[in-house]
């Protein structure tokens, strides 16, 4: 049997009013059932084709990003639409393995909606969807899965990442970047050196440097005479996701620390001269030492002391000093990361 619910709460889809409903269905009804989710989603998307919505690969970066800026299309086709999506991702989730038929049908539908330039909500959707289909592969009994699951995370990573270099809604860019570490995780050791090097670590940085650069903007705004105090709340709430968005990309750090190891230093050299020595300066903000202290902490939980020894020098003498900090909040990542090399060796001595 199938339990599915749909919480009107989380989705913020109003219009079908579904609220804490339960339903059971038998999977061999599934056959009937996930098609007809198809034809829902597809409406929408093949509406957009025809007004040329998703004309996307003709517009450059800056015109796709100005584009999903400007427009944020709310229609009774695009709520239809996030039904249909969020009934899919509910039942890939609920139906594991069993789904695994449906698995290129809905990878061909989902694919070219991570960019779709007219709704966030679909956006964000879409992308909770695909680690979910690759954990669906995972535990079906088809064949081949150590070799199609990589080439299926490689390629909805590559999605993502495109998505997030046009996005503008800092909620949403979460909702993609987790969606890359889950992805990350379940696929596990499939990047290539120059691949970590070339691509992810530029990612990360640009990501990282771009979010910065949006917390300044608005720092500078901050600072406008006629600022209104509704207008500040906005603000504040604006870089509060933009500290929410900064951990979730140390978050894809330790996944790839995880599971690339000595592949991913280059990236440690990069997150140690653009970030995490900005972190150990005097006068650094108590968000920048506590994300240095972030990025430092899945290093060594993943890395070791031995992988990062030309800079485990400086990164230690901060810890110390982080640890007796006044706040609470960078004393406990201080003295957790502490700990981690004495937990290894004693782990090591008992083997």
């Amino acid at each position: 049997f199938f339990f599915f619910f749909n919480d009107t709460a989380t989705t913020e889809i109003y219009t079908e009013q579904i609220v804490g409903s339960v339903r059971c269905v038998q999977e061999t009804d599934m056959e009937h059932i996930v098609p007809s989710l198809f034809k829902m989603a597809h409406g929408i998307f093949d509406q957009s084709q025809k007004v040329g919505i998703l004309d996307e690969p003709e517009l450059s970066k800056d015109e796709l990003a100005e584009k999903k800026e400007k427009e944020n299309v709310n229609t009774s086709a695009t709520e239809e639409a996030e039904v249909a999506l969020h009934m899919l991702s509910v039942f890939i989730d609920e139906l594991g393995g069993d789904y695994s038929q449906f698995i290129e049908q809905t990878v061909e539908l989902l694919l070219p909606m991570v960019n779709f330039s007219t709704n966030d909500e679909i956006r964000k959707t879409v992308a909770k969807c695909l680690p979910s289909l690759l954990r669906c592969f995972q535990k079906s009994n088809r064949d081949n899965k150590e070799i199609i699951i990589p080439q299926l995370a490689r390629e909805f990573n590559k999605v993502l990442w495109t998505a997030v270099s046009t996005e503008f809604e800092a909620g949403v860019i979460i909702g993609q970047l987790e969606a890359i570490k889950e992805n990350i995780e379940i696929a596990g050791r499939f990047l290539s050196q120059e691949e970590i090097n070339s691509y992810y670590t530029e990612k990360i940085i640009e990501v990282l440097k771009d979010s910065e650069k949006r917390k300044q903007e608005n720092e500078q705004f901050k600072q406008d005479d006629d600022v209104e105090d509704e207008e500040l709340q906005v603000i504040n709430s604006d870089n509060q996701k933009e500290d929410d968005l900064q951990e979730t990309v140390t978050e894809i750090c330790g996944a790839l620390f995880a599971t690339h190891k000595e592949l991913t230093l280059l990236l440690v050299k990069l997150l140690y001269e653009s970030f995490i020595q900005k972190s150990l300066q005097q006068d650094a903000t108590r968000h920048l030492i506590k994300f240095g202290l972030y990025i430092v902490s899945e290093i060594v939980e993943h890395l070791g002391v031995d992988l990062i020894g030309e800079i485990w020098p400086q990164i230690s003498q901060a810890l110390l000093k982080s640890a007796v900090h006044q706040y609470s909040e960078i004393r406990q990542p201080a003295v957790y990361t502490l700990g981690i090399p004495v937990s290894c060796t004693h782990l090591r001595a008992h083997e």
